[in-house]
């Protein structure tokens, strides 16, 4: 490997690990998921397959269309799309299953600290904790519909021809078509951080 291959394989390796992170971070800025030790591991493998994707998908995306020496990375880009699928649904589910407790908890102690007097002066700390919760499941949900429309339709998902992800198209009410790619939920992802 000549040296500036070798730098730019480094420069790659960076670039890579800073979206990761990104990522990453976006995902632990939902409400409470950062403290959860399981759901933390859960967001960076999620980031780090997401890269790997992303690099696969560009490539596939150089070489379209298809052909039969191509067929393997295509079956390998499903397979491994499948799979992140599955994994930030199981975040997501998990994380929300967890946080509709504490919306229980926090909306339990905000009536019995509203009750006793208006003055008290725990009860904004309980609304604001509310507040954050509702905007974060807020954002799952977008991304949950998304990941389930995916879901039911694997059979159906098709190469998207600008960046390579894998896409499902849909009819619309109105007769137009939509689409929504593996990469559209990675972008709804990244929306996360402004949850906090």
């Amino acid at each position: 490997m000549s040296t500036s291959n070798f730098h730019q394989s480094v420069e790659s390796n960076r670039r890579h690990d800073i979206e990761a992170k990104e990522l990453t971070r976006a995902i632990c800025s939902l409400y409470m998921l950062e403290e959860d030790p399981y759901l933390k591991v859960m967001a960076w493998n999620i980031s780090v397959l997401d890269r790997s994707l992303f690099d696969l998908e560009s490539k596939i995306a150089e070489n379209l269309p298809i052909e039969k020496s191509n067929e393997i990375e295509m079956l390998f880009l499903t397979s491994q799309t499948i799979m992140w699928l599955d994994l930030v649904y199981e975040l997501l589910t998990t994380w929300e299953e967890r946080v509709q407790k504490v919306k229980l908890f926090l909306s339990a102690n905000l009536y019995k600290s509203i009750r006793p007097t208006m003055k008290e002066m725990g009860t904004s700390n309980f609304e604001d904790e509310l507040i954050r919760l509702e905007k974060s499941l807020s954002a799952v949900h977008i991304s949950l519909s998304l990941i389930e429309l995916l879901q039911q339709n694997k059979k159906e998902l098709k190469i998207e021809k600008a960046d390579g992800s894998l896409e499902y198209r849909f009819s619309l009410d109105d007769g137009g078509v939509s689409s929504v790619s593996r990469r559209d939920i990675s972008s709804s992802l990244l929306k996360f951080e402004f949850t906090k």
